[in-house]
């Protein structure tokens, strides 16, 4: 899997809520980001990539995974709406993909 290092920052930055749904201390979310760190390969996009992506979606702040997907021309997973509104790639939120996931079972 592959995802944007804004997604660690967006981690960190909902820790209380992270773990406040999980139920868990600070010591296992700490060991959760960790693990995560391990199975997610992280990169930037160049600022190309991203005013490409910003030309496609509303919130700029979704731009990096968008530029992402585009670069590597992956499908996104989203319960975000206005992912939806582009058409360069495509996009499954959570039900969609378990939909797909049970699908393939």
């Amino acid at each position: 899997m592959i995802s944007h290092n804004f997604a660690l920052i967006e981690i960190e930055k909902y820790k209380e809520l992270i773990c406040s749904k999980l139920n868990i201390n600070d010591e296992k979310f700490e060991r959760i980001k960790t693990i995560i760190s391990k199975l997610i390969e992280f990169e930037e996009i160049s600022p190309q990539q991203i005013n490409r992506a910003k030309q496609l979606i509303p919130d700029e702040k979704d731009a990096p995974y968008l530029a992402l997907a585009l670069k590597h021309s992956i499908p996104l997973w989203s319960n975000d709406k206005h992912f939806k509104e582009q058409n360069k790639i495509a996009v499954y939120n959570t039900e969609e993909l378990n939909k797909i996931l049970s699908e393939k079972n």
